[in-house]
């Protein structure tokens, strides 16, 4: 067993579903929110072989009880990772940007030159796959609520290297195809949304494609016409990070963290977080 300090923590949201129920995987009580970190190991087992103390570590597949100060977990739980990492990334890697990754290549084949689509796409999910898109030569259609500020977040988006972005009010026309000029149609999208938002990402789909939906934050249904699956043949899945993390894929999904803070080590991988004090805790909950 390894004994680590714990220093920095993300994905909020994910977090207070877990600790209200709404996921179906839930620790016995009493627990210790908290599903993602990095650590420094301050003390080793005399049967640990593969961590010293110093070292950084991530928990692989993600646990709970991350949310303290110490903590104190099996060999097997941890994962090193280089020390050159961005702590702010090395602390919130193990699902956003994992599930961006998964997602765009566990569901169809894609080549460059190929187009996939996407609502929510100022979240830290959005914001990974128009990189990792981009970096295999995959353009990217976003869509993004209307609100105050759109402008700014759509500039964000194009400096993350966005094809185009567009608000949901934008995509109120008959044929929102018209609106593409030089990008093929996208053969995957991803909804995260829910509602009308999911909608409009499969009218951009062409013949055949496949909607992957990994979250519902409007707490509305995904409604598909007839017609779309009729005569578009549509495929509608779900992705759940979870499923992946059995232990016969520990190593398969680490291989993919450390690819992704080496991205994030070059500037290639960037998501916008705000940094909260360990003081202010509770404003960086709520």
């Amino acid at each position: 067993m390894s004994a680590s300090k714990c220093w920095q923590l993300q994905s909020i949201p994910l977090t207070l579903n877990r600790i209200e129920g709404v996921y179906p995987v839930r620790p016995p009580l009493p627990a210790v929110g908290g599903y993602e970190g990095v650590g420094e190991v301050l003390s080793v087992g005399s049967a640990v072989k593969h961590f010293s103390p110093g070292d950084w570590v991530i928990p692989s597949p993600p646990s709970s009880g991350m949310w303290q100060t110490y903590t104190v977990k099996e060999e097997s739980v941890w994962h090193k990772i280089s020390k050159d990492s961005p702590v702010e990334y090395a602390a919130t890697i193990t699902v956003n940007p994992l599930t961006s990754l998964r997602m765009l290549q566990d569901f169809v084949t894609l080549n460059s030159g190929d187009c996939i689509v996407q609502n929510g796409a100022t979240s830290i999910v959005g914001q990974c796959i128009i990189q990792l898109a981009r970096l295999r030569g995959i353009h990217s259609i976003n869509i993004i609520r209307d609100r105050a500020g759109s402008d700014e977040a759509k500039e964000m988006l194009k400096r993350l290297g966005a094809d185009e972005v567009f608000t949901e009010s934008q995509l109120e026309v008959k044929n929102i195809k018209d609106l593409l000029t030089n990008l093929p149609e996208p053969a995957l999208g991803f909804n995260c949304v829910g509602g009308n938002s999911a909608s409009l990402v499969l009218k951009f789909l062409r013949h055949g494609g496949t909607m992957v939906t990994y979250g519902g934050m409007s707490k509305k249904p995904i409604t598909v016409s007839t017609s779309s699956f009729i005569f578009k043949d549509l495929s509608l899945r779900g992705f759940w990070l979870q499923k992946l993390m059995n232990p016969d894929k520990v190593n398969e999904s680490r291989n993919m963290i450390d690819h992704l803070l080496c991205l994030a080590r070059e500037g290639k991988l960037k998501y916008e977080m705000e940094l909260v004090s360990f003081d202010d805790f509770s404003y960086g909950i709520g």
